[in-house]
């Protein structure tokens, strides 16, 4: 099972986003080489809703920018389910590709506490991953 590992600010960073668009959907990215996560940056969401995400092209664009300036690249999405499953959404899975394979997808759906469950683009189709967070 491919492993994702973060740096533990990233979940405060994440959770503060997404407490700060609830209930509407959070979103941001990941940034990092290999499956090492060094960055993680909320984006706005050109589309405000609680059931889907559009990143922000501008914001997009330098942040792209400013992750090759750090030698980095963009290694996938994380966003908020308010309402859903902690698994990707027809339109997640869609957008998964080889290219950005990592989604982090945070839900309340167990005892309406924030819970992060990661995915990955593997050739065969969208698989479960395992999050490891460093310690602070």
């Amino acid at each position: 099972m491919p492993v994702l590992r973060l740096p533990a600010p990233c979940k405060n960073i994440m959770l503060a986003h997404i407490n700060a668009c609830f209930p509407e959907e959070a979103c941001g990215i990941l940034g990092g080489i290999n499956q090492e996560v060094t960055t993680c940056l909320p984006i706005g969401s050109a589309q405000r809703t609680s059931h889907t995400y559009i990143l922000a092209e501008k914001e997009l664009l330098q942040i792209w920018l400013n992750l090759d300036s750090l030698g980095e690249v963009l290694l996938g999405i994380w966003h908020s389910h308010p309402y859903g499953p902690a698994s990707p959404s027809r339109f997640d899975r869609s957008a998964l590709s080889p290219e950005l394979p990592w989604r982090l997808i945070w839900s309340r759906q167990t005892q309406n506490v924030w819970q992060p469950s990661a995915w990955f683009a593997a050739r065969h189709g969208v698989i479960p991953a395992c999050l490891s967070w460093a310690a602070a």
